[in-house]
């Protein structure tokens, strides 16, 4: 049904707990499914499962995002979603919330985003990875090395989510160089990571440099006065960023020099952020006005639109678009 039905663009399956002999049926319909989103929430699907899964997955042409949430994924499960990531470009957005990977199986998901295969010398598949969801994954600080390298090396990766793990100041240490040189990142989410002033007075360093990064997450950590007029300051000499999301309330009490109440801190972070959306709007109403609409961007909407023409002309015959050294993996039988 999947293999035939083209108007089924989304499938949830969530906390539905599928074993090899329903997979197996299953993946012989996702290999060459239209589908734009599968959501495998809860599934259980580490092991064998998710090695089937990844056959099938990782020559799709169409899927643009993939969920999978709550599956209990382990470290070594990690090799699989590296597998994932090399061969499968099209792939846009990739939830592994809520899992257990640790730092051991950061290191595959990162070398597999940061080495993605692209096929075609003129396919329009040379995108890669946009957004990366690691929400509660057991990470700690020795993952650094591994967060540095994604930063450092992938050219698609906008949008990076690694909250609720116990980095701490030290990984904001050891990737503030790789943020100040990115051109890419637009979005860092770090909720419930343990970051102080210290931290956040790196980051506020990193924003009157990078003038890509538009928003930042830092709810839920332990950040004073201190760190929230370094992010303010930085905002000042930054019209880019258009959101700087912090609690409304310290979580800490600290008696310092610095007069100014938080909760005034947070208005005027907010107000500046507000500023600079609107200048952001008036400069894209001023470029649309006096250049139009670019030709580069309508090849992008075209590309990450839902389902064009040229996603059926890959998905008849996907084996067109492969080398032939990748061929033979076209051929495998489940």
């Amino acid at each position: 049904m999947l293999r035939k039905t083209e108007s089924l663009k989304r499938l949830d399956a969530t906390n539905v707990h599928l074993n090899e002999e329903f997979m197996t049926i299953l993946i012989r319909g996702l290999r060459y499914a239209y589908l734009i989103i599968l959501k495998l929430d809860s599934c259980k699907l580490s092991g064998r499962l998710l090695e089937l899964l990844v056959i099938a997955l990782k020559f799709n042409m169409a899927l643009r995002q993939l969920y999978l949430c709550d599956n209990g994924l382990h470290g070594s499960d990690c090799i699989q979603i590296e597998t994932l990531l090399k061969f499968n470009s099209r792939l846009a957005f990739l939830d592994l919330s809520n899992n257990l990977i640790g730092d051991e199986g950061l290191y595959y998901v990162i070398n597999g985003l940061t080495h993605q295969l692209h096929f075609g010398k003129n396919s329009k598949s040379k995108k890669g990875l946009e957004s990366l969801i690691l929400w509660n994954n057991k990470m700690t600080r020795c993952s650094a090395t591994h967060i540095n390298a994604a930063i450092k090396r992938s050219k698609t990766l906008k949008c990076l989510n690694i909250g609720s793990n116990t980095l701490m100041d030290d990984v904001i240490m050891d990737i503030t160089d790789s943020l100040m040189e990115n051109k890419v990142l637009l979005r860092l989410e770090l909720q419930s990571t343990e970051i102080t002033c210290y931290g956040a007075s790196e980051l506020a360093r990193v924003l009157k440099v990078n003038n890509f990064i538009k928003i930042l997450d830092l709810r839920n950590n332990p950040i004073y006065k201190l760190g929230l007029l370094s992010l303010t300051e930085a905002v000042k000499t930054n019209e880019n960023v258009t959101e700087i999301i912090v609690d409304e309330k310290s979580k800490i009490k600290i008696s310092n020099k610095i007069k100014i109440k938080y909760s005034e801190l947070v208005k005027q972070l907010q107000s500046l952020c507000e500023r600079n959306k609107e200048l952001q709007k008036e400069k894209e109403s001023a470029s649309c006005n006096a250049c139009g609409t670019d030709a580069d961007e309508e090849s992008d909407e075209k590309d990450d639109s839902i389902f064009g023409e040229d996603d059926f002309e890959e998905l008849e015959e996907p084996q067109e678009e492969l080398p032939s050294q990748y061929k033979r993996y076209m051929t495998w039988k489940i």
